[in-house]
């Protein structure tokens, strides 16, 4: 596996989770109040922002580019799945044609930070899992890394922190307060 497929697969989901945040913060900034997601919120939570499927998939192709123009991203979406669990698809314009790379992660809250855990990769329809599994710690530490960073970013102004988060079939889900 070269490091262009690595660096390809770490900003997809780095992507994934940068639409989140900005979808969270884009709601939280204009005072909306997602639907009730059940379990409720966790103990002190201030602020709930529903981060919809729909605005993930919008967004996705851009997100994963990571504010490159030299993406092979060409298109993609999101699956957002109950659990924590989201499902991923995107369309990679490379030297050898068009690719499509698909996946699943989990996403967790631990220690105010986000956590994302690699659970499927699939190149067309050939499963690269285990391909990657030698990899997965370090592709899924600069993932972390990045996306916690830009978390750290865009709310560094509002002095927020990450308390948990939930999805369902349609949306995910996330707390914050102050700190």
């Amino acid at each position: 596996m070269n490091d262009k497929t690595l660096v390809l697969i770490i900003g997809l989901v780095a992507g994934l989770l940068v639409a989140c945040i900005g979808g969270m913060l884009l709601l939280a900034a204009g005072g909306a109040r997602p639907a009730a997601v059940t379990p409720g919120p966790p103990a002190g939570a201030l602020i709930e922002a529903a981060v919809s499927e729909d605005y993930l998939s919008r967004t996705f192709p851009e997100l994963a580019a990571g504010g490159t123009d030299q993406s092979p991203v060409l298109d993609g979406r999101v699956d957002i799945q109950p659990g924590n669990r989201m499902r991923f698809v995107a369309q990679l314009d490379t030297p050898l044609g068009l690719f499509t790379v698909a996946g699943v992660i989990s996403l967790a809250v631990q220690n105010d930070q986000i956590k994302v855990h690699l659970l499927d990769v699939r190149a067309g329809q050939v499963p690269i899992t285990l391909l990657l599994m030698p990899f997965v710690p370090s592709i899924e530490a600069r993932i972390n890394e990045a996306a916690n960073q830009e978390i750290a970013r865009r709310t560094g102004p509002a002095k927020v922190r990450l308390l948990g988060m939930t999805s369902d079939d349609t949306q995910l889900t996330v707390y914050l307060a102050g700190k």
